[in-house]
């Protein structure tokens, strides 16, 4: 699962809509080349850098957006950010991405994930031995250790993807999550 943001109005321009090219592969083929090559027009998290992302955005931007937004923000609701908060969001960011405060979040974030303790493994739980069917000797969730890394470290955060997103916002005049 992932999370599609499309720009209101990319760049200035007017949003193009994947309805529009009816599966013509022709016309598909250039939405997607448009979609590419215009800045603000589309963003993709997958659930996992979006979630960590999001909640950023909400701690440093919540004069900005409303709780309402940042709630709806972390589902594929269609929740729109206009393009007066979508420049205050990219303003924000970037400010904080220049002062040095967002690769110090993502170096406190990661330290921390890559500091929780290991947990039983739930396959095999905390074994190292699968007892059903499909694997007969071992595990092959945690290899045979019994122990696995914390679901947390699933959900990852950078800087780089802080800055992708900022330029999104910037140029997106507004945008939909979806």
């Amino acid at each position: 699962m992932g999370f599609d943001l499309y720009g209101v109005k990319p760049n200035g321009k007017v949003r193009q809509e994947i309805s529009d090219c009816n599966h013509d592969k022709t016309k598909l083929d250039k939405y997607f080349k448009w979609q590419d090559e215009t800045k603000g027009a589309y963003f993709r998290n997958n659930c996992w850098w979006w979630r960590p992302l999001w909640d950023y955005v909400c701690k440093v931007c919540l004069d900005i957006i409303t709780e309402k937004e940042c709630n709806s923000g972390h589902y594929n609701d269609g929740c729109l950010i206009t393009a007066d908060k979508s420049k205050k969001i990219s303003i924000r960011l970037t400010h904080l991405i220049r002062q040095g405060a967002v690769k110090k979040y993502e170096e406190e974030y990661m330290g921390r994930l890559n500091s929780l303790p290991l947990e039983d493994c739930w396959l095999c739980n905390g074994t190292g031995k699968r007892t059903d069917i499909i694997v007969k000797n071992g595990c092959n969730c945690c290899h045979g250790t019994g122990k696995i890394k914390s679901k947390e470290c699933d959900y990852p955060f950078s800087e780089e993807n802080v800055k992708s997103f900022a330029e999104f916002c910037e140029y997106s005049g507004g945008f939909e999550i979806n």
